[in-house]
C-alpha cells in the first residue's frame, strides 16, 4: 500500500492514534503531515498558520535534541484545546531527539484523549515503544522507471540526470548540483579526467580524510552515473567503477581508488 493510501485509511478510522511518517529527506513526509493536520483540524492548509490548536516543532538538521526541548513541547501541548477537539502536534525531525527526550514525548503519544502527534522521521532512530504506539507510514525513493515516468507527467526535463543527482528521492535539486552533473557528462564524454575532478570540486591533493568528510556522499552517485554513460556506448564498466558504487562509503575505499576509477573510465571512452 502506498503512503497516501495508508494516510487515507488513517484519516478514515484511526484519528485517535499518533501518526509517524518516516523516510529520507526530500520525500514528502512533511507535506503529507501538514495535509493530515489540516484535515484533523477541519481547516485548509492555509488555515494551519496561527491555528490555536496546532503546534509545530521543526528540529534543526544534524542537531540532537534533549529533554528540555521535549518538555517544552509537552508543556505547550498540555494546554486545553481552544476550538478543536484535540491539539495536533507536528514534530518534524522526531529522530533528532535522544532516548530520554523521546520517552518524554511518549507520554504525549499515550495521551490520545487530548493530543495527536504527527511525527516526521528521517532515520531509524525512533524508539520501538513509540513506533509500536503509532500508525507508521514508510516512504521509499522512486524506482528509476517510476521516477522517469513521473518526470514526464510533470514536464520535467533532463530526468535521468535528476534521478542520478537525487537517487529517486526528490523531483527538485539545487541548480548548481544539476550544473555539476552536466559538466561531468561533458567531461566524461570527452575523456577529461581533470574536468571531472573539477566538476566535483575535488582538490588535486590526495587528502584521504578530507575526501571522505567532504565528498564520499557523491562518489557512489558519480560512479553509477559514469557506468551508465559507458554502457550507453556499449562499454562494460570496469571493476574499479563497480567497486566505487558498492564500497564508496567504506573506509577501505580511498581517494586513490576514485582517481583510478575515473582515469580507467576515461581511457575506455577515448579508445571507443
Amino acid at each position: 500500500m502506498n503512503p497516501r493510501d495508508q494516510i487515507a485509511d488513517y484519516l478514515c478510522g484511526r484519528v485517535g492514534t499518533s501518526l509517524l511518517l518516516t523516510g529520507l529527506r526530500g520525500l514528502p513526509m512533511r507535506d503529507d503531515a501538514e495535509m493530515v493536520a489540516a484535515q484533523l483540524l477541519n481547516v485548509g492548509l492555509d488555515g494551519l498558520s496561527g491555528h490555536p490548536d496546532y503546534l509545530v516543532f521543526t528540529a534543526e538538521k544534524g542537531k540532537q535534541l534533549g529533554v528540555d526541548e521535549a518538555l517544552s513541547i509537552v508543556e505547550k501541548a498540555g494546554r486545553k484545546p481552544a476550538v478543536a477537539e484535540k491539539t495536533v502536534v507536528l514534530v518534524d525531525g522526531f529522530d533528532s531527539f535522544n532516548t530520554a527526550a523521546q520517552n518524554k514525548l511518549l507520554k504525549l503519544i499515550e495521551d490520545s484523549s487530548t493530543v495527536i502527534i504527527l511525527g516526521v522521521s528521517y532515520s531509524e532512530n525512533v524508539l520501538p515503544t513509540i513506533r509500536s504506539r503509532c500508525q507508521v507510514v514508510e516512504y521509499h525513493p522512486y524506482a528509476k522507471k517510476e521516477f522517469l515516468s513521473e518526470c514526464e507527467k510533470r514536464g520535467i526535463g533532463d530526468a535521468e540526470t535528476l534521478y542520478y543527482v537525487t537517487q529517486g528521492v526528490s523531483f527538485e535539486a539545487e541548480p548548481e548540483v544539476i550544473g555539476v552533473f552536466r559538466s561531468l557528462e561533458k567531461a566524461v564524454i570527452e575523456g577529461d579526467v581533470r574536468g571531472i575532478l573539477s566538476a566535483l570540486h575535488l582538490v588535486k591533493e590526495k587528502d584521504t580524510e578530507n575526501f571522505f568528510i567532504s565528498h564520499r556522499e557523491y562518489v557512489g552517485v558519480l560512479c553509477s552515473y559514469f557506468s551508465r554513460l559507458l554502457m550507453k556506448k556499449g562499454i562494460e564498466p570496469p571493476p574499479a567503477l563497480e567497486k566505487g558504487v558498492l564500497e564508496y562509503s567504506r573506509s577501505t575505499y580511498t581517494k586513490d581508488d576514485f582517481f583510478f576509477a575515473v582515469a580507467t573510465g576515461c581511457n575506455l571512452l577515448k579508445t571507443c
